[in-house]
């Protein structure tokens, strides 16, 4: 058995302070299991990524279990305003009309030690009523098979109808129908978990289309064998991800052409609603300061960095030379092997120059002025160009959620950087992608900008649409590479516009 146990009021919290105790529980003295603890692990890593502040638990002895529980209990009891929300994965038993959650050092010989060496869900029930917090959210991946059937009669039976205390305005959702097992899963996570992160994820959807979604996914995995049901009686609505107040300022493109040629990677668009934010950061590098306000205009951007495919297409069309590279590894054979890698020691001009050859070739005006080394940009063009510095950030950052990079709290989940990239690029597109579904924002290679670069531009910045400093020696970059360390969403560098660097390449926008 399942559940998830959630107290909803009128509104979303999605603004206020999250907190999350999060257990895992795999190394039973009686049939120990395989998931648990990566389950909790998972579960830890996506909550953080929605900005809960998560203690995590593993392999919990019955002590150990309550003391979580009773420190947790008092943290809810702190703020009113708190979302807290509690997740176990490992063995449970439901007897008597009760539910308890099995420590990993738990001696049951009858079901007199239920009581005694396992911990009942009352007990974290009564420190949720009490704490009277905004929302409360409890997840037990448990039951996923009975170690003790044949010690006692009851084990894993309801003993009658199932219940549960709870106040009123409550989902309980379960992984399985009462008397069922939930499966442990064939691969790194159990079923229900599995599939309840993926829903999880999905931004803008109320909790309870969040548990339908997990309904019709595990039970068509399942074969049937196992069905997630649910109960509610909330008045208002929850959102994982999202803030229920404003409407998503980010949606998937509609734009139904890619903007690049590649035959490896769909290089789409996305549009970005115009809006206003806070670039830069507090406590980092002078030239990433003073924070300030800017409004962007709505434009589009690409998924993904230009590819070796994409200006390979380009250099054939123009009858174009591949850039030379004196290294060895990047002889033609290098591009011939990592098309799908993003294009690499392309100056700043030729990014120029490969977007008006995709502008005109898609039938759209070109946006650059080009003489010799001299551009102009045509703000009445409808063709591809590169981004503003302030475009790129607010395009990189998550509107709901203040990430550090673009789109996690965890730099190696969404970047290629010194920590993970072996010393060179990777094909675009594997890391995790921002909430504007943006790939590769932080780290694989750095991306050229319109803007020249100036380290004290912030605090000189105008609100509207600001492209930087009129004339300069440097191009700004954005993003971080493959060799950089912390590819912070605001992270800025400065380049010579004829460098040519295996760590820079760029992706396009679209204003019209």
């Amino acid at each position: 058995m399942c559940l998830v146990h959630s107290t909803l009021m009128s509104q979303s919290a999605s603004t206020d302070r999250r907190v999350a105790l999060v257990v895992g529980n795999s190394k039973y003295k009686l049939d120990p299991l395989t998931n648990p603890t990566n389950d909790a692990r998972k579960m830890k890593e996506t909550l953080e990524n929605m900005g809960f502040e998560v203690t995590l638990v593993l392999n919990s002895s019955e002590k150990e279990l309550r003391a979580a529980i009773a420190t947790f209990g008092q943290l809810l009891g702190s703020d009113k305003g708190m979302v807290g929300l509690f997740y176990f994965a490992g063995h449970g038993i439901q007897a008597n009309g009760k539910n308890y959650l099995v420590p990993v050092d738990a001696t049951i010989n009858s079901e007199a030690d239920y009581d005694i060496n396992c911990v009942d869900i009352d007990l974290l029930n009564g420190y949720l009523e009490k704490a009277e917090n905004q929302f409360n959210i409890l997840i037990l991946d448990a039951c996923r098979n009975n170690p003790y059937a044949k010690k006692t009669r009851s084990i894993g039976k309801s003993g009658g109808n199932f219940t549960i205390s709870a106040p009123a305005g409550t989902m309980i959702a379960f992984a399985t129908a009462p008397d069922k097992t939930a499966s442990d899963g064939q691969q790194d996570n159990g079923l229900y978990t599995q599939e309840l992160i993926k829903a999880m994820k999905t931004p803008n959807i109320k909790i309870e289309d969040v548990f339908k979604q997990v309904r019709i996914q595990v039970k068509k995995i399942s074969q049937d064998q196992q069905i997630p049901w649910e109960s509610s009686s909330i008045v208002g609505d929850f959102y994982f991800v999202r803030n229920n107040n404003q409407p998503p300022p980010i949606k998937p493109s509609t734009d139904p052409e890619p903007i690049a040629t590649s035959n490896t990677a769909n290089l789409g668009l996305v549009f970005i609603n115009s809006r206003s934010y806070k670039m830069g950061s507090i406590n980092r590098p002078f030239n990433e300061q003073p924070v300030h306000e800017v409004s962007i205009d709505n434009f589009w951007i690409a998924k993904y960095e230009v590819t070796i495919k994409d200006w390979q297409n380009y250099c054939v069309a123009i009858d174009k030379a591949m850039p030379y590279i004196e290294d060895v590894e990047f002889d033609d054979t290098y591009w011939g092997k990592r098309q799908d890698h993003p294009i690499t020691n392309i100056t700043w001009l030729e990014a120029c120059e490969y977007a008006n050859w995709l502008s005109q070739k898609k039938g759209l005006s070109k946006v650059y002025q080009i003489a010799e080394s001299t551009v102009t940009w045509d703000p009445s063009a409808n063709g591809y160009r590169l981004p503003t510095e302030a475009e790129w950030e607010m395009a990189a950052r998550s509107p709901y959620t203040d990430y550090p990079y673009a789109g996690s709290n965890y730099e190696q989940e969404v970047s290629w950087s010194n920590s993970n990239s072996e010393d060179h690029t990777h094909t675009v597109g594997l890391k995790k992608p921002n909430e504007a579904m943006l790939f590769d924002m932080s780290g694989n290679v750095w991306e050229w900008c319109w803007d020249w670069y100036d380290e004290y531009y912030y605090k000189i910045s105008t609100k509207y649409n600001p492209a930087g400093i009129n004339v300069g020696a440097m191009k700004a970059i954005r993003g971080g590479s493959w060799l950089s360390v912390d590819n912070r969403v605001t992270l800025r560098r400065g380049r010579s516009p004829k460098t040519k660097s295996t760590e820079i390449g760029f992706r396009l926008v679209k204003q019209k």
